[in-house]
């Protein structure tokens, strides 16, 4: 019984697993001390946590006794020699003293089979492997493993900005401690953008109508009056006259119009544009007509004024003529004649020159003004201006001064003697008018001398 009793503490004492315990806590001087059992092979080395503090060293126990170096980190302690020193197998106690900040309340968390990272505590032999362990006094009894500063499990107390647990202190926009510096609305910190009456953030109240109300419909008209009925018209005028809408912006837009004007930006539709006649030439007689006449036709000599007919392009607007007729070598108007509603005179004309000399061009121009009957009466003079000639010759048709020095005398017979024989052609010899100069126009001119 003695033997077997022997063999099943071996037994035991070979397969146990070394436990890991809290030992003392002093909370005064913030000490921790982790107990070490059933040490059953050599350990080279261990990592631990503890919930609860934050850890600034370690000194002390089993560790310091083989020559472990300590080294602290948050709420993780590991110690190992660099020499390849152990706690040699048997040994128990405290491993090691801990000194740190405690903050909450002290426990051993139990973590196994997770990662290398999570695990704890780990105890490894002097082959680097982990060597079962358990905790034993001190565990944690959160499932979490989860301390608010107060050492809460799952707790939500928290060291505010000053490092107080539990504190009410925060941090304002600029990350400055218990600052005053806040967000405004549109999420700038520092700035001054707020939330309006209608709950716009930094609407300004634009969003009131002119009533005061939060996005009401009405509106102030172009005079500034809230609901008022004036509008701007097309022209830019603002009134609530409807009866002038436009007016002071619409007229002619035609640029061949009499009255175009420049500034309208709205075409009259009613016929408001004003035309001239259109142009028109004159007709007979033709421009720089000779009309050559003598004693005998001297006092039936007429001349028929005519003209193309010239309209005008406003609806209902009646066109009458003018004419003017002025002696060019007197520069007298030998007839003025208005208001003619056709487009000739309505008799032939009769000149009568008083004295005429013989061979003597007597010039006139002519011209014809049309003009509607508008407000504005509008006026188009003919295109050109025509001339013509009177030419009184006494007896015959030719003048007879062949030579044109103001006599008719030999030298001109002897002229006139010369064309005939040189078959040529001069009308101021053809005496007869028989457009041919032979030895009759001689005998004529002669007989003129002679009488003469």
């Amino acid at each position: 019984m003695r033997y077997l009793l022997i063999i099943f503490s071996l037994v035991s004492f070979i397969f146990s697993e070394v436990i890991i315990e809290l030992g003392m806590v002093n909370y005064t001087d913030e000490t921790i001390e982790i107990l070490i059992y059933n040490l059953s092979e050599d350990v080279q080395g261990f990592e631990i946590d503890i919930e609860g503090v934050n850890l600034t060293g370690g000194y002390g126990g089993l560790a310091e006794d083989a020559g472990f170096d300590i080294y602290v980190g948050g709420d993780t302690v590991l110690g190992f020699s660099l020499l390849g020193d152990v706690i040699p197998a048997g040994s128990s106690g405290v491993l090691t003293v801990l000194e740190g900040n405690i903050f909450g309340n002290v426990c051993l968390p139990f973590v196994q089979d997770v990662g290398p990272e999570d695990d704890t505590p780990v105890i490894a032999d002097d082959d680097g492997h982990s060597i079962d362990v358990s905790v034993g006094e001190g565990l944690c009894e959160c499932d979490s493993g989860v301390y608010d500063c107060a050492g809460n499990c799952d707790g939500d107390v928290v060291i505010d900005c000053n490092g107080d647990c539990g504190g009410d202190a925060v941090e304002d926009c600029l990350g400055e401690c218990n600052g005053d510096a806040v967000e405004d609305c549109t999420g700038d910190c520092g700035g001054d953008a707020i939330v309006d009456d209608c709950g716009v953030c930094d609407g300004n109240n634009a969003d009131k109508d002119c009533t005061g109300e939060c996005f009401g419909l009405a509106v102030e008209d172009c005079t500034g009056e809230c609901n008022g009925d004036a509008y701007i018209d097309d022209c830019e005028i603002c009134d609530d006259n409807i009866d002038n809408d436009n007016e002071t912006c619409t007229g002619c837009t035609d640029d061949t119009a009499e009255n175009y004007d420049q500034d309208a930006t709205i075409s009259c539709d009613d016929g408001c544009c004003d035309y001239s006649p259109l142009e028109f030439d004159l007709l007979t007689p033709s421009n720089e007509t000779l009309i050559i006449f003598n004693g005998i036709d001297y006092n039936a000599l007429f001349i028929n004024f005519s003209w193309e007919e010239s309209f005008d392009l406003n609806d209902g607007d009646e066109v009458t003529y003018s004419i003017m007729i002025k002696n060019q070598n007197t520069d007298q108007v030998e007839l003025m004649l208005e208001d003619f509603t056709q487009q000739a005179l309505p008799v032939p004309l009769s000149f009568i020159i008083d004295d005429p000399v013989s061979c003597e061009d007597v010039i006139y121009i002519w011209e014809v003004i049309a003009q509607d009957d508008s407000e504005g009466e509008y006026a188009t003079v003919c295109n050109e201006i025509f001339e013509f000639t009177l030419r009184f010759e006494s007896e015959w048709y030719g003048c007879g001064d062949i030579n044109n020095d103001g006599d008719i005398n030999i030298f001109d017979i002897i002229i006139m003697i010369n064309y005939i024989l040189n078959s040529d052609y001069n009308e101021s010899a053809d005496i007869n008018g028989d457009g041919i100069l032979n030895v009759a126009d001689c005998v004529l001119l002669v007989n003129f001398i002679l009488a003469n």
